[in-house]
């Protein structure tokens, strides 16, 4: 089975930015746990976007079998992508939840009709948001402490006189 496993920082996504140092460390540093635990199945054929401004992966085990896919530029991250979710059986990704770009890859995926291992994308967008989460759950009749905006929450003066 090939299974594609994505990290968003190390992938190549970033090619026309700089690489945030201390995000790629973060990235690497959880891409590689999961991909050791992974090659240890004989069963599983790895697929791997790679920034070309990071190091080969060199701490998995020499019988693993994992396809790195060298990315250097926007254009080639989007090639890349194509041909590992085309190859893959499934997919499995690590990325930020901020501005909604882990529910924007799991629609991608979702919508090409591939599968995807993890929560559904609109799980993901209610308890990616504390607020739109609380709704969700007092919504539902599910007991939840309040929450609200910053320019809901109201500050009482204390007269100090």
């Amino acid at each position: 089975m090939k299974l594609f496993v994505y990290e968003h920082i190390t992938s190549g996504a970033l090619a026309a930015q700089d690489l945030p140092v201390s995000l790629a460390q973060e990235g690497d540093s959880m891409l590689t746990a999961i991909l050791q635990d992974l090659a240890e199945q004989p069963q599983l054929e790895l697929l791997v976007l790679r920034d070309s401004r990071l190091a080969e992966i060199d701490s998995l085990p020499h019988h693993s079998s994992c396809e790195l896919f060298w990315v250097k530029n926007s254009e080639q991250f989007n090639q890349q992508w194509e041909t590992a979710i085309q190859q893959a059986d499934n997919t499995l990704v690590i990325a930020p939840e901020t501005d909604e770009q882990l529910t924007n890859i799991q629609h991608d995926i979702v919508g090409r009709g591939k599968t995807y291992l993890g929560s559904s994308p609109k799980s993901t967008l209610i308890s990616t948001n504390k607020l739109r989460c609380s709704q969700h759950l007092l919504a539902h009749d599910i007991a939840t402490v309040k929450t609200q905006t910053v320019s809901q929450w109201q500050i009482n003066s204390v007269d100090s006189a």
